[in-house]
């Protein structure tokens, strides 16, 4: 394998110099497919005479046979300008998963376009009223500063006629220095549409979270889950979210179990007021008849109910489910 580390861990494009010995040159991006990545031997793009080996960190491409010595071996990952994922200011909830991998997808098309920008000609800052659009190719002809300084034009006589060309292009580049390409140009606007791309995905779905996803919050119903509780029919799970207009830190808890109709059921959780949501249902019948249960009194501690009918109260299997905030550790 070649010994030729590559640029940074972080890089989506990797140099080597081939040695004539060597067959395997490493990559340290990760890929969803093998279609992310393009091979090129002295700058031409190969489609085969080799194999890509996934690792858990990058992989390997191995050449059936090892390139000639001294020549350039590259490999690049190349994305599509596109998202990963579909969001809209619908979207109530996203996992840390998911909004990770579209995070990635968007630093990584951010670098590629740096990238690319990084290795073309570039108009100086302070210049402008230059059009950057190149001529139609012609035979033998060479690419020169017009007389006004501001285009690239083909010079009138053949490169092949060394003098008068020397001459020409002496006298149509006189005053002008600067080298520009339109591809510059398009790089570094494909760039900034990156970045306004990554700052409205941000915006629309109203989060802000760290690198490594420790402080998730949103004011679109996005939480962060912070414990998990079973014991038989009994559960819980208590979430963490920030209210975005005050900063305030709440607890919402989703919790749930079995017991009996016609009675009183303690909360697992204390909320911290009655405004949360109860909902019952039956898991047995009394006899023949089909038995309706309804909510006749809640607390921040528990709840009782009615089962049967208005006549009579019966006490039969239930099981409940509540949520709301619980007053626990807010801040």
């Amino acid at each position: 394998m070649s010994n030729i580390n590559p640029n940074t861990p972080e890089t989506l494009l990797h140099h080597y110099i081939a040695d004539g010995i060597t067959q395997e040159f490493i990559y340290t991006f990760s890929i969803e497919s093998i279609d992310d990545i393009l091979v090129y031997v002295e700058n031409k793009e190969i489609t085969s005479g080799y194999t890509i080996t996934e690792k858990e960190i990058g992989g390997v491409i191995k050449f059936s046979q090892a390139p000639d010595a001294n020549t350039s071996v590259t490999i690049q990952k190349y994305l599509q300008l596109k998202a990963k994922i579909l969001i809209s200011p619908s979207t109530k909830y996203l996992s840390p998963q998911t909004l990770k991998l579209e995070l990635d997808n968007l630093l990584d098309l951010i670098k590629q376009s740096t990238s690319s920008n990084e290795r073309a000609l570039i108009l100086p800052i302070g210049l402008n009223n230059v059009n950057t659009t190149l001529p139609m190719p012609i035979a033998e002809k060479a690419l020169v500063w017009n007389s006004q300084a501001n285009a690239l034009v083909n010079s009138k006589t053949s490169i092949f006629d060394t003098d008068k060309a020397l001459t020409d292009a002496l006298a149509d580049t006189k005053q002008n220095t600067i080298l520009t390409l339109e591809a510059a140009e398009k790089a570094q606007i494909s760039a900034d549409i990156a970045v306004q791309k990554a700052d409205e995905v941000i915006n629309n779905i109203g989060f802000k979270a760290n690198a490594n996803l420790d402080n998730v919050s949103s004011d679109s119903g996005l939480r962060k889950l912070i414990e998990v509780y079973k014991n038989g029919s009994s559960w819980y799970k208590i979430f963490e979210e920030t209210n975005p207009e005050t900063g305030e830190k709440l607890k919402w808890c989703e919790q749930g179990g079995s017991g009996a109709s016609g009675g009183s059921i303690t909360l697992l959780k204390p909320y911290i007021d009655t405004n949360y949501y109860i909902t019952i249902a039956t898991i047995t019948t009394f006899g023949s008849r089909i038995n309706a249960t309804w909510v006749t009194g809640k607390s921040v501690n528990s709840f009782s109910s009615h089962g049967g009918n208005y006549s009579y109260n019966y006490s039969y299997g239930i099981s409940w489910y509540t949520n709301g905030i619980i007053n626990e550790g807010i801040q």
